[in-house]
């Protein structure tokens, strides 16, 4: 019965390791080894001297920055990955920004060279799959998180615009942080309206004051923020808006902010709620909700 027991571990234990081995991660050098060993098995008559030559510069690259013994995920992640943190790294060390170029070298030699002259080998065609894995789902990941900001900044939960905010927004696309670049939309919109329902407290009455407002929407694009219902959706809004508040110089709705001795001030804004504040020898502080009278408007 012993050596039954002993015989099952033994024959899982050599099924199960292999398994585990062929599952280990690939490293940067395996993934160049791998390469340079097949390109050496290319023909003499097909062979181009030039590629020998800009791959083991690509490697040369890989080797000075210590980058080698790295796993593929590893790499990928550090170098290639979208973020502020790696740009910084990438200002602070100079060898990092080549980190890529030589990377991409390897990848032509694969795609072109190897391939052409069908020397792809299996451990080639293993290390290759691996990053090509990696950089799948680093894609899907990047694809997935600008389709979520999207809808924060263009979703239903977002800021109804005015049509003079729809014109700005529209003359803003090319402008860094304002349109939609590589990496996503900005988080900043042109403010320019016109709120009539500013709610303030005069001479011992409540009043209704039209403020006309001039400044930026901030989109937060944190994870989780925007997307809360209820009585507490408002300590996480999808957006801030602040600038410069203007108003005309009776407290009554439906003034331009032009007629009369004008008075300025600041507004803020968390989601929908919003605060002003007018300056002068009359000062006010203003509150209201936002939201669109007449749609497109004000």
């Amino acid at each position: 019965m012993a050596r039954i027991v002993a015989l099952v571990v033994f024959q899982t234990f050599a099924a199960v390791v292999p398994s585990i081995c062929l599952a280990a991660p690939s490293t940067i050098r395996e993934m160049v080894v791998a390469v340079q060993e097949a390109e050496r098995t290319i023909p003499a008559d097909k062979r181009n001297p030039a590629v020998a030559v800009e791959l083991q510069r690509a490697i040369d690259v890989l080797t000075s920055a210590g980058v080698l013994d790295e796993e593929i995920e590893t790499f990928f992640r550090r170098t290639e990955a979208r973020d502020a943190q790696t740009l910084a790294r990438r200002r602070q060390d100079r060898r990092v920004a080549g980190l890529s170029r030589a990377i991409d070298t390897v990848k032509e030699i694969i795609n072109n060279n190897l391939a052409d002259a069908k020397a792809i080998t299996p451990e080639v065609r293993r290390t290759f799959t691996e990053w090509e894995d990696v950089e799948r789902k680093s894609a899907l990941q990047f694809n997935l998180e600008t389709l979520r900001k999207l809808e924060v900044k263009y979703g239903p939960n977002s800021a109804k615009l005015n049509g003079l905010e729809v014109v700005l927004a529209y003359a803003l696309q090319r402008t860094p942080g304002f349109g939609v670049g590589r990496d996503g939309p900005g988080r900043f919109e042109a403010v320019a309206a016109y709120a009539p329902t500013y709610i303030s407290r005069s001479d011992k009455k409540v009043r209704i004051v039209g403020v006309a407002e001039i400044g930026l929407r901030q989109y937060i694009f944190k994870p989780g923020w925007g997307k809360q219902t209820g009585r507490w959706a408002w300590l996480k809004p999808s957006y801030t808006s602040y600038g410069v508040a203007w108003s005309g110089r009776s407290d009554d709705p439906m003034r331009p902010p032009w007629q009369g001795a004008s008075r300025a001030g600041a507004f803020f804004g968390w989601g929908e709620m919003k605060v002003a504040w007018l300056a002068g020898d009359d000062q006010r502080i203003l509150v209201t909700q936002q939201f669109q009278l007449i749609p497109w408007a004000f």
